[in-house]
């Protein structure tokens, strides 16, 4: 115990900090328990059939909703005066169960400021294995519009432009082609100068630049067709990919 703890007559401990005290009673061992069985449950048991569309989101909100409200409970058993803070973990719980029946809480409604929101960290991830593909390019000699160009060709990195991509004609395809030529040498630049430090962009990033360091010259071009292979997938798994 810290100079700065006590106990009190009931045998609880108090905690302070410069903001904040906390008044822990001797149940804390089995709360913890508690807790950890709570949360087992919540992301361990089977799944409730659920016969309506979206099952997997409701799901997984009920989930959610069933480990918040263990927490609550937790910081309510180790602290009888810590109903501020379980409260907040409580209301959260109610507001994802709130979602099923089509009421959103303002805890949990999307953002409608101006502007746009920021890309994902799983598109990001994608960008930095195009602009990968861009270096190793670079480095096998070819210039860096006609590197552009050559990624530009693969219509499965359209969907990593901000606006949706049209393919529906001719033309708009190869609109949507000068849109990424452009687009891909941007993201490059970003992560070089550090403008964008998404971490999926800067972990992808950095993860690939060791694998194009170590390779020879004459398999920069391979290793080009690898990134570009790996940004092509529609897939929910790139924030570390196996390079």
């Amino acid at each position: 115990m810290s100079e700065f703890d006590q106990k009190d007559a009931a045998g609880r401990v108090e905690c302070s900090e410069p903001s904040t005290i906390f008044v822990l009673t001797e149940n804390v061992p089995q709360a913890l328990q508690d807790l950890a069985d709570s949360l087992d449950h919540a992301f361990h048991s089977p799944a409730q059939p659920i016969n309506r569309s979206r099952a997997d989101a409701i799901e997984e909100q009920h989930r959610m909703a069933i480990a918040l409200t263990a927490v609550a409970e937790f910081l309510r058993a180790i602290d009888p005066n810590g109903g501020e803070f379980a409260d907040k973990f409580a209301g959260l719980a109610d507001a994802l169960l709130h979602l099923e029946t089509g009421k959103v809480s303002s805890i949990v409604s999307p953002y409608n400021g101006p502007g746009r929101r920021p890309d994902s960290s799983a598109i990001w991830a994608r960008r930095a294995l195009v602009a990968l593909a861009i270096e190793c390019m670079l480095r096998s000699g070819m210039r860096e519009r006609r590197a552009a160009a050559e990624i530009a060709k693969e219509a499965q990195l359209f969907d990593l432009l901000r606006d949706t991509p049209d393919v529906s004609t001719s033309k708009a395809i190869k609109s949507q082609r000068k849109k990424l030529e452009s687009s891909c040498l941007n993201w490059r630049q970003l992560i070089l100068d550090g403008s964008q430090e998404n971490p999926g962009a800067t972990g992808t990033w950095a993860a690939g630049l060791g694998r194009i360091e170590a390779a020879p010259r004459t398999e920069l071009r391979n290793l080009a067709n690898a990134f570009i292979g790996l940004a092509a997938r529609d897939s929910k798994n790139l924030l570390n990919p196996h390079l």
